[in-house]
């Protein structure tokens, strides 16, 4: 029931608030069979515990307004990696330094992302970025959108598997914070 209301499988009144393979959901999943496998004893040495995550995810107050999506992605999780344009090197980030999913809406063919900054845990990088999460200029969105539904076999497969890539856009944004003021964004992927 735990895992069954918040995907609205079991009705509860409050809606969907996970996806099946959303973030959220696997964050949420992780903990139960946390707790499960603490409750069952299976913990005994450092060794058993499971492998700590190698990104921090951490919360920017930022939204990315996604509209006029394809058909195909309406009522399906869509990813956005969010890369960096790094003029020393005259080229995008190696990896993506934010992140976010959230559902499309069929009906409006829209969808506003929440933007998760990605850094390794417990490093200075970590520490600067949550006192001052600077991210206006030029970035590279890159959409993953589950079209086949394969999160429902397997919801371990991460939502930026090569499966699910897109497309791509550019895009340049101060990223102001707040609903009010979300990063638009029309979809125009290469």
């Amino acid at each position: 029931m735990i895992l069954l209301k918040p995907l609205n499988k079991v009705p509860h009144g409050g809606g969907v608030k996970f996806l099946y393979g959303d973030a959220g959901y696997k964050q949420f999943r992780a903990w139960v069979e946390d707790y499960a496998s603490s409750v069952r004893g299976a913990y005994h040495t450092k060794a058993d515990l499971p492998t700590p995550s190698s990104e921090t995810l951490i919360y920017t107050n930022c939204i990315l307004n996604i509209t006029e999506t394809p058909p195909a992605w309406g009522d399906k999780l869509l990813a956005v990696d969010i890369y960096a344009w790094d003029a020393a090197k005259g080229g995008w980030s190696q990896k993506p330094i934010a992140t976010g999913d959230r559902g499309v809406w069929a009906q409006g063919r829209s969808t506003n992302i929440l933007v998760f900054l990605t850094v390794p845990p417990n490093t200075d990088l970590e520490r600067e970025t949550r006192r001052n999460p600077r991210m206006a200029g030029k970035y590279l969105l890159k959409y993953y959108c589950d079209t086949a539904g394969k999160l429902n076999q397997d919801f371990r497969k991460p939502t930026n598997s090569p499966d699910f890539y897109q497309g791509s856009q550019e895009i340049t944004s101060d990223w102001r914070t707040g609903w009010g003021s979300p990063t638009k964004v029309k979809v125009e992927t290469r």
